[in-house]
């Protein structure tokens, strides 16, 4: 991660990494349900591929490992170009390069430069470990909120991942808006970390500074962080509460909740909202199986797509973020309608009153009319 100072721990997360869990906090005082109020249940199990490459990791860069031992990537990551932002001692590189193959790269992003080092020396361990001729991983020591300042360029990368270490950085939203930048359009965010409910209050923030729920991010600002930088909206892949231990964190905080949740963006290009075909519903087909999806692709807590199953999906950005990255060619993209036009028509008229008897007789009244007219949906059958 990016600090080189060992976090404490006032913090316990259930300890169960197939399953998430529906966060219900009860509304009080006028408090409105946190973004993640409505998580379904859902087994989610880390993919057998990741267990068996866990395993090939090196002990000792396993027990210097300061990340979640939660640990899930997103499909199809063969040949991709990826980036670990807050790396620490390479853990996660490790596992992606063995996800990447041969003709794929990873590039492990931190601060500390001893952790960097120390991950440095177990590159060609992994390297023979995973059979590749080469290594096909790089550490660069920078800031994961400055990355305009290391070597990675803008529209190079495939895919972004961060696991519990953006919580630690200030500045959040430059993370973000960083992140963005060197993906390619299409390209993929997919990170995990600590969010809260709502605001803690400034007279705790010494309290819980150094702490890993010091720094969490709220749902509304990860929103409005994303999609200015160019994103989707973030989709929640799953999530799962944190325990608070710390009697005097917990007395300070009262009711406030925090969560350990998955998150996935896509990048978008910049395009005028009428000249992407993607702005009415489509129905998708999940056709051709990824790997360690061969029945269902899970999207995200609420959206699965069932192999050889049509699925409506109203939301044009879901369809236009899937038509230009890696899944494309994964899926099928069908127009439900021709065109779906709405027409208003407003009229204006005036209405002589009369209004006493003085000279503000006939006194003009303006009265709208509206008249709404609409085309019907017409369906678009499969070639």
């Amino acid at each position: 991660m990016s600090s080189s100072t060992e976090p404490k721990s006032p913090v316990n997360e259930q300890d169960n990494t197939e399953t998430t869990y529906s966060v219900n906090e009860e509304e009080d005082d006028g408090c409105e349900m946190d973004g993640f109020s409505h998580v379904k249940p859902k087994l989610l199990k880390t993919p057998s591929i990741l267990n068996a490459i866990i395993d090939q990791i090196h002990a000792d860069v396993i027990a210097k490992s300061h990340q979640s031992n939660f640990v899930l990537f997103p499909p199809k990551l063969e040949g991709c170009t990826v980036v670990d932002l807050g790396c620490g001692v390479g853990r996660d590189v490790f596992i992606l390069s063995k996800l990447v193959g041969e003709y794929g790269h990873v590039f492990g992003v931190d601060s500390d430069k001893e952790q960097l080092d120390f991950a440095r020396q177990h590159v060609d361990y992994h390297a023979k470990k995973f059979g590749l001729s080469k290594t096909n991983v790089e550490f660069i020591e920078g800031e994961i909120d400055r990355l305009e300042e290391t070597k990675l360029k803008e529209n190079s990368v495939d895919v972004v991942v961060s696991n519990s270490v953006v919580n630690y950085r200030r500045d959040k939203k430059a993370i973000i808006e960083g992140a963005c930048k060197i993906l390619k359009p299409g390209g993929e965010f997919y990170f995990s970390d600590v969010y809260v409910n709502r605001p803690i209050p400034a007279e705790y923030q010494e309290l819980l500074s150094g702490e890993y729920i010091g720094g969490a991010l709220r749902w509304e600002d990860l929103i409005l962080y994303a999609t200015e930088a160019g994103f989707t909206q973030p989709r929640l892949v799953t999530a799962k509460p944190y325990v608070v231990t710390n009697d005097d964190i917990q007395k300070a905080i009262g009711k406030t909740k925090f969560v350990s949740a998955i998150f996935r963006c896509f990048k978008l290009p910049h395009v005028e909202a009428d000249v992407t075909p993607f702005n009415i519903p489509y129905q998708l087909t999940y056709e051709t199986p990824l790997v360690s999806a061969e029945d269902e692709f899970f999207f995200d807590h609420s959206l699965q797509f069932k192999l050889g199953e049509l699925l409506v999906v109203d939301d044009p950005s879901i369809a236009f973020a899937l038509s230009l990255s890696r899944y494309k060619e994964n899926f099928t993209f069908d127009p439900i309608a021709d065109a779906e036009t709405v027409t208003v028509i407003e009229t204006v008229e005036e209405i002589p009153t009369a209004q006493g008897n003085d000279d503000t007789n006939n006194v003009g009244v303006s009265r709208k009319t509206t008249t709404v007219t609409s085309t019907t949906t017409t369906m678009i059958p499969k070639e």
